[in-house]
């Protein structure tokens, strides 16, 4: 009997809950169906039953729980388990067979990566071939000969990079850490890494970089010291075994003049002094790069005084700037808001520069759950990647955008302070942010304190009535749950089931579930068809659970309809374009004519930003300034209005966005910025003779 990956996770969350947990909060977690549970809880209790252990218990009407008795014995239930019946997954595959082959100094052959993996000859050849192409795309080539195996062809730095990436992979296989390095040749000084070897050495150099932290006067984030440490194992490995890297000399001289760069240098000298080792001005720089591109948790802003940081902080305001125009928001405080993106972009900036790639599993939830605000910001860094002369990639724009969704979600939020949590994230400000955002959404009675790593939390003890965490804790005063960082309707479920506490026991939600409904009918009536009825109900429930979470945002075609569309010849001016434009809206009531005196207010005290490509004007102000309820309305000029002297100040479109909130326009301004991202689109707009010709596009954009 086996289980694989997807058990072995259900099995540590059913070990780390302190209470039932519900087959919603697992197929959540999981990211699968309710049947799949199901099915994997029946695989998961016969490998019990097959290890003489107690099945997993349920309780009805709140989920499943493991027996005290089995959790005594969990070390040695997954230490059995991993070694003897893990299955690894086709990524833990390819993480093994990568670090294999970086850090082998033997040849390696087809046969031994079949017996590592576990895996068939046509499993491995097939893992082997995706492995090919995954390193092309990292400037590496793996390169087959009969006498030396599968080598590895091209620059030590990008085989450092992929090391690293891979090597951390597996880390995160808690269970796995013993088979694993019982497979890869790690070895200082001849001495083979174990499992514990490993450890070890970790532990001592996440102590050196924590006096690099001191004298930086940084925190980084709980995942960037693991992911340090792993790269100061591998480089010393590397140096041991005759690689070294070379840098540029002026890549180097612009470097040396980083507080991260004399930060390097001391940690270097430990190190050479602990391992034996000489460590040149090339690996030092090369270091510095990855010490320059660590997410932080705080950094002293002081620091940041030299010329280059100075256009960085300029290109956030940019960036800002950018983000407000095309969000038709002006943000509070955005002073303190600067600050805190610029915290975030300073890592950012070096990453890109140097190509050192950026780790999270939350990008591209982020980019399906808060799909407008990350196309907006994707709109908004083109400032960023001038400044760099390059394309930032997905996972970096995701990063900026939890820093906007997060302070958008926050703005102007006052929790009532009834009672208090902390929030406990590995992967930094971006992360921990945007959960702030949605917790403090969902929660009216509790208020979030604030945002710790994971090594405070073990640290201190917090005054707090509750510690919501993106990763596993060993809960100390307070009671702990663990949640997606971008939460789930499963989650949302059992964040409100978890705040309703009582002396420490999770009351279920108020909502009766189909059972409890089903034992009320049967009482007073005769029920013909039982399983046909709880079917019907469980349906229901399930669609009831998840609407009344949702918080609708209107599509374009709500709010663009055909009486908010105008075409006129001329305007006159600016002024006079804005007042006509808001015409339909002030007919409508969604603005009164405070609204319009504040949008040109706006553009005489901030200037032009409203033209926000050519020919198009977003004229929009704060909701309090005269906002009734959501709106928009669009302006067709056959002549030109100029917002400056400036040729690129001039408009023939202006759209005007009625905003009642940081968010509800968001996904209908999405749809409108792509439909006019169109040029062809764009054209038939401006050629248009009424509004029904471009109703058409507008339905069409509406489903985008």
């Amino acid at each position: 009997m086996i289980v694989d990956k997807r058990c072995t996770q259900m099995i540590s969350m059913l070990l780390a809950a302190n209470t039932c947990v519900s087959v919603e909060a697992l197929a959540g977690r999981l990211g699968v169906s309710k049947r799949t549970v199901y099915y994997d809880m029946k695989k998961i209790n016969d490998w019990l039953k097959d290890k003489k252990l107690t099945e997993v218990r349920k309780k009805h009407g709140k989920g499943y729980y493991l027996e005290e008795a089995v959790k005594e014995k969990a070390e040695e239930m997954f230490g059995g388990m991993v070694k003897i019946d893990y299955i690894y997954s086709p990524e833990e595959r390819l993480a093994l067979i990568a670090v294999k082959l970086l850090t082998s100094t033997a040849p390696v052959f087809l046969d031994e990566l079949m017996e590592i993996c576990q895996v068939s000859k046509g499993t491995a050849s097939a893992d082997l071939k995706e492995l090919k192409h995954l390193f092309s795309e990292g400037q590496l080539r793996i390169a087959f000969t009969r006498n030396h195996g599968y080598v590895i062809h091209g620059q030590e730095t990008r085989k450092r990079q992929l090391l690293v990436h891979y090597l951390s992979q597996l880390m995160e296989n808690k269970h796995g850490w013993e088979d694993i390095f019982r497979h890869i040749h790690l070895s200082f000084h001849d001495n083979d890494l174990n499992t514990e070897g490993i450890y070890v050495h970790l532990q001592s150099i996440k102590a050196i970089i924590a006096d690099c932290e001191q004298e930086l006067a940084n925190e980084f984030t709980d995942e960037m010291v693991h992911l340090l440490a792993l790269q100061l194992i591998v480089m010393i490995q590397r140096l041991l075994q005759g690689y070294r890297i070379r840098i540029d000399r002026e890549e180097r001289k612009a470097l040396r003049s980083t507080p991260e760069y004399r930060a390097a240098v001391n940690m270097a000298r430990r190190l050479e002094h602990v391992y034996r080792l000489s460590i040149s001005d090339s690996e030092i720089c090369f270091f510095t790069m990855h010490l320059l591109g660590s997410k932080v948790n705080y950094s002293d802003l002081e620091a940041a005084q030299n010329d280059e940081m100075e256009k960085l902080k300029q290109v956030v305001k940019e960036i800002i700037h950018i983000f407000q125009s095309y969000a038709c928001l002006l943000i509070r405080d955005v002073s303190r808001f600067e600050e805190t993106l610029f915290t975030h972009l300073k890592p950012a900036y070096y990453r890109i520069k140097y190509n050192v790639s950026a780790k999270d599993g939350s990008a591209q939830k982020l980019k399906e759950h808060f799909k407008e605000i990350f196309w907006l910001t994707k709109k908004s860094v083109s400032p960023l990647e001038d400044l760099l002369g390059k394309t930032i990639a997905d996972a970096e724009i995701a990063y900026i955008a939890m820093h906007f969704g997060g302070w958008l979600q926050r703005a102007g939020k006052k929790p009532v302070k009834r009672k208090k949590a902390f929030i406990v994230c590995e992967n930094g400000l971006g992360t921990s942010n945007i959960l702030w955002g949605q917790l403090e959404k969902l929660m009216t009675t509790v208020d979030i304190a604030g945002c710790i790593s994971k090594r405070q939390y073990e640290s201190k003890e917090y005054e707090a009535d509750y510690i919501f965490s993106t990763t596993f804790l060993t809960p100390q005063k307070q009671p702990v749950l663990v949640v997606n960082p971008i939460l789930s309707d499963q989650d949302k479920q059992a964040v409100l089931s978890f705040i309703n506490q009582d002396d420490g026991a999770v009351r279920a939600l108020k909502t009766p579930s189909p059972a409890d409904i089903m034992n009320a009918v049967r009482k007073y009536a005769t029920i013909h068809d039982e399983r046909k009825l709880m079917e019907e109900l469980t349906a229901v429930y399930q669609e009831h659970a998840v609407t009344t979470k949702r918080e609708e945002k209107p599509v374009l075609k709500e709010l663009l309809t055909k009486e908010m569309i105008q075409y006129q010849e001329t305007a006159g001016d600016w002024k006079a374009a804005i007042r006509l434009a808001a015409a339909p809206l002030i007919k409508n009531g969604s603005i009164t004519h405070a609204y319009v005196q504040a949008m040109i207010a706006n553009v005489e005290e901030l200037g032009p930003y409203v033209v926000i490509a050519p020919g198009i004007a977003l004229p929009h102000a704060r909701p309090e300034q005269g906002v009734n309820k959501l709106g928009m309305s669009l302006l067709r000029l056959k002549e030109s209005v100029y917002f400056s002297e400036q040729e690129k100040h001039r408009a023939r479109l202006i759209i005007v966005l009625a905003a009642v909130d940081n968010e509800k326009h968001l996904r209908a301004l999405s749809q409108l910025m792509t439909m006019l991202s169109d040029e062809a689109v764009l054209q038939q707009i401006l050629t248009a003779e009424s509004s029904g010709e471009i109703i058409g596009y507008i339905d069409q954009y509406s489903l985008v």
